[in-house]
């Protein structure tokens, strides 16, 4: 933030301004009122000249009512947009301006503050210089607005550098000097920063702006009433200075000054616009207030119009926490965390919410650092002591929990996760022990009634057990607890009938109980009544709309019952309500991967990958869209990121080989499945993988010898048959792999199996059988995009285009972001309808611009278009990337040729 400038800059400025003025703003003078445009600037300016701002905004828009191309009236309600905080706005009247003829010397420096409002510190180096024509101290200042836009980018050096050379435009720079003592400040040069001061307050004593970073540094050294004063000396030389009124509004707010802090907030949202300040000052004193729905609606406009200023995304993610927005918390305190790794309350509530997620590794590392700065923290010990009984390492919990029940002897929830620790290690009576003090401690908290009998329970007391739930009943008699606990005890005594009616007992009186309803549906789903399972599901969402785990067992249900376009839905709802969540990216990710959108997969996983990143299930499935997606070398390093994280894990090596394979390394791939095969030496997909390298190295002797190990062991696995068909093709063998192929389709159909099946019919001259089998398959399965893409490949062999161009018109019907057959329709339609051509390959290009394939194709459409030099630049750039690609050399030479440069087409020919 910055103090609001005064609207008459400098003389140059306003010279420039009238005169751009008189030369544009003689448009007819008809409209509202007697006034001309020119006579309302001119009422304007008088009123400004009196402080009355609002009566000039009001004479300023009349103007422009009458003339909207009065550059003046534009110059002027701009430099009274940053007045009043509104940077955006500032800037298009002041671009307008220019636009109508206003020199660039009457408003660089208003552009440049206009700009600097909304952090566009950028376009401030690229577009704000200082012209010529201004006066020394003009100058300085302009310069000093770029000095000030590499600070704010963290370019100290470049930053001085700006200020220095002001400082030899101006040596009285009061500007320059302030942007200086910044540096100092950030440098830790305090005493520095102080004498910056006091020279620029000597220079410029009614400069408002230098009063307010005195009062920054007497606030930052504890002196609070100073500061104050400086505030209010700020203001008083310039009540415009909103960022003045602002910080004192803070400090106010901070000493519980409320009568006098909302004062200031209340000039703040009269004066401030929406600038960001204005709804934090706003926001922090109604949080303080504990109105934290209002707090949360005030930092949220703060945080949209300045998404670096983290102290409103910290108090609006305790905002969104008191009020249980949990998906909004998690990504507020996630970026603070981020941002500022040293707080300790951040972590602490983060880990909070991991450990609520089960991401329990995440959380132990959020903390590890804060136990060890302050080691008898109770918020820390107790959260600790969760997390490693999570990870299953007991011990280290209950040390935890032990040191913390011993500062807090008194704390029910202390004993009771501490019973709980101990029942977790087996230690059934101690625990026991420790869950009945907590009961005593704190009788109506049930969890430890609830943890008593589970105890029992596990040792198939239900007797006792029963005995409990009885007490649970009479302390809560209006609580599900009870009721679950009742089915549950009949579900292990394996009375499932009357577990069922438990249940339904609870949904009754409890509708949309997840507890009850999900484990209704659990009953439901080993009878197969998808359609009671689905009621169940939909019971408890109706009640609990965002409840991951039912979100996520209905995508299940989904999937199993064939609806994979419900099932995405699920699994994307799943996600925006809890977008930090693992598992539904996860199960989403496999079915993009599967399902040729592997690039979809990646982003999904990408998106929470720095939180993620030792995630075994995360790697897993990146690896899997990497691969599928080609991008090999992102591949290996997941893979052998997989490895460093699970270094005894035979499945991790094995896609190590699998990275290997596809980078062409066959040395290395058979290392990594030997090292595999070594830590499980029954590992079935290494050993698909070796069969499938010693056939690829015509060592068939073992590869028959341990397929037929493994076809003996498992017979009639759908896996198998699948390798025998893949060996029988390899080995040119194409009627061996028919009669695989049929066998795996007739046991498990897939698109898979019938794209080999119609490959290997097409290998044996069977071609017609071949198209047959696709378009049969199509009819039955209208949404399956990879098998309508395939069946176009074989009507385009045959020289079918019509019938080729329908099915891949198909397919971008199902996925319009379908790479290869956006770049196939392309090419086919190159001749016959170039411009339809042009807009298949520009977005297949868009979508995969690395892709070689796709840049040659876009090039030939460029040129049926007559876009010669742009096809030209696409085949030499893709030249530079795969120069011994003879097919893109030789399309150059046809460019060359088509724009008329025959002796470098022949050059080109020469190498092909």
């Amino acid at each position: 933030g910055r103090e609001m400038q005064g609207i008459k800059r400098n003389k140059t400025a306003i010279a420039l301004a009238i005169a751009a003025t008189l030369s544009i703003s003689v448009v007819g003078c008809g409209g509202v009122g007697s006034k001309t445009d020119l006579e309302h600037v001119a009422a304007a300016k008088d009123f400004l000249d009196k402080n009355d701002t609002k009566s000039g905004v009001i004479e300023l828009k009349s103007a422009l009512q009458k003339n909207p191309e009065n550059a003046e009236a534009r110059r002027l309600l701009g430099e009274l947009n940053i007045q009043m905080g509104d940077g955006p706005a500032a800037e298009k009247e002041l671009r307008r301006a220019l636009e109508l003829g206003v020199a660039k010397e009457a408003i660089v420096a208003s552009l440049a503050e206009s700009l600097a409002m909304q952090g566009k510190y950028q376009e401030i180096l690229d577009q704000i210089e200082a012209p010529a024509s201004l006066d020394p101290a003009e100058k300085a200042d302009i310069i000093s607005y770029r000095g000030d836009a590499w600070l704010s980018k963290r370019k100290a050096e470049k930053a001085k550098a700006e200020y220095e050379r002001a400082l030899e435009i101006d040596a009285e720079s009061s500007k320059a000097k302030l942007g200086l003592a910044k540096l100092a400040v950030a440098n830790k040069e305090s005493a520095e920063a102080e004498k910056l001061i006091s020279e620029a307050l000597q220079s410029s004593p009614e400069d408002s702006d230098i009063w307010l970073f005195q009062a920054e540094l007497q606030r930052a050294k504890g002196e609070i009433d100073q500061a104050e004063e400086s505030y209010s000396q700020a203001i008083k030389l310039n009540s415009r200075n909103l960022m003045a009124r602002y910080q004192r509004a803070l400090l106010r707010i901070g000493k519980k000054d409320f009568d006098n802090a909302e004062k200031d907030v209340e000039v703040l949202k009269k004066e401030a616009g929406n600038s960001f300040q204005r709804h934090y000052a706003e926001g922090m004193l109604a949080f303080y207030q504990k109105d934290f729905p209002a707090a949360e609606a005030a930092l949220d406009q703060a945080v949209k119009l300045n998404s670096n200023f983290i102290q409103a995304t910290f108090f609006r993610g305790i905002a969104h926490l008191t009020q249980n927005h949990i998906a909004q918390a998690e990504k507020d305190l996630s970026r603070v965390q981020k941002t500022l790794p040293n707080a300790i309350k951040p972590r602490q509530l983060l880990a909070q919410l991991k450990i609520q997620k089960k991401e329990y590794k995440e959380a132990k590392e959020l903390l590890d650092p804060v136990i060890k700065f302050k080691p008898d923290d109770p918020i820390t010990l107790n959260l600790l002591g969760n997390i490693e009984f999570a990870l299953g390492n007991n011990d280290q919990g209950m040390e935890y929990l032990q040191k913390l029940a011993e500062l807090q002897p008194e704390d029910a929830g202390v004993h009771a996760r501490l019973g709980l620790g101990m029942l977790k290690s087996g230690e059934r009576e101690k625990a026991i022990q420790q869950l009945e003090q907590a009961s005593e401690l704190a009788p109506n908290f049930v969890q430890s009634d609830a943890f008593i009998v589970m105890a029992h329970f596990q040792a198939k007391e239900y007797d006792k057990a029963e005995k409990v739930i009885e007490q649970i009943k009479a302390k809560q008699p209006d609580s599900p607890i009870a009721g679950n606990l009742t089915g549950m005890l009949n579900q292990a005594k394996g009375d499932q009938s009357q577990a069922k009616k438990d249940f339904e007992t609870v949904l009754a009186k409890f509708p949309g109980n997840p507890a009850a309803a999900s484990a209704l549906a659990g009953l439901a789903l080993k009878d197969k009544d998808y359609v009671s399972v689905r009621n169940f599901y939909h019971e408890i969402l109706a009640k609990h709309p965002k409840h991951l785990k039912t979100k996520l067992r209905l995508a299940v249900l989904e999937a199993l019952e064939s609806r994979p376009k419900e099932m995405e839905a699920q699994l994307k709802e799943a996600i925006e309500d809890h977008p930090k969540a693992l598992a539904p990216r996860l199960f989403l990710s496999r079915y993009y991967t599967r399902y040729g959108q592997a690039g979809r997969a990646q982003t999904l996983l990408e998106e929470v990958k720095a939180q993620y990143g030792n995630n075994a299930q995360l790697l897993f499935a990146l690896f899997d869209a990497q691969l599928a997606d080609k991008n090999i070398t992102r591949a290996l390093k997941t893979a052998g990121k997989l490895v460093e994280v699970a270094p005894k894990s035979a499945q991790a090596q094995f896609l190590l080989a699998r990275g290997y394979e596809a980078n062409h390394d066959i040395d290395k791939m058979r290392l990594a499945l030997n090292k595999s095969l070594e830590l499980d030496p029954k590992h079935f997909q290494s050993r698909i993988a070796k069969v499938k390298l010693l056939t690829l190295e015509r060592k068939l002797d073992e590869v028959a010898i341990n397929l037929q190990e493994l076809a003996t062991e498992f017979p009639d696995d759908v896996v198998i048959l699948d390798l025998q068909g893949w060996v029988a093709t390899r080995s040119n063998k194409p009627q061996e792999a028919i009669i695989s192929y049929q066998r795996l389709q007739e046991k498990l159909p897939s698109t898979k199996t019938v794209i080999a099946l119609a490959e290997a019919n097409w290998r044996t001259g069977k071609k017609k059988e071949a198209v047959d089998l696709l378009s049969k398959w199509v009819e039955e399965h209208p949404a399956d995009a990879a098998a309508h893409f395939e069946l176009s490949r074989f009507y385009a062999a045959l020289g079918e285009e019509k019938a080729s161009l329908s099915e891949l018109e198909k397919v971008l019907q199902l996925r319009p972001d379908n790479i290869p057959a956006l770049n196939d329709l392309a090419w086919s339609l190159r001749n016959s309808e170039p411009a339809r051509a042009l807009e298949y390959a520009e977005k297949a290009y868009e979508k995969a611009p690395n892709s070689i394939r796709v840049l040659d194709t876009l090039a030939m459409v460029l040129l049926e278009n007559g876009k010669t030099q742009r096809a030209l630049s696409l085949l030499q750039l893709g030249l530079e990337k795969t120069p011994e690609s003879l097919s893109l050399r030789y399309h150059l030479a046809i460019v060359m040729r088509a724009n008329g440069q025959t002796d470098m087409a022949v050059q080109q020919l020469k190498n092909v």
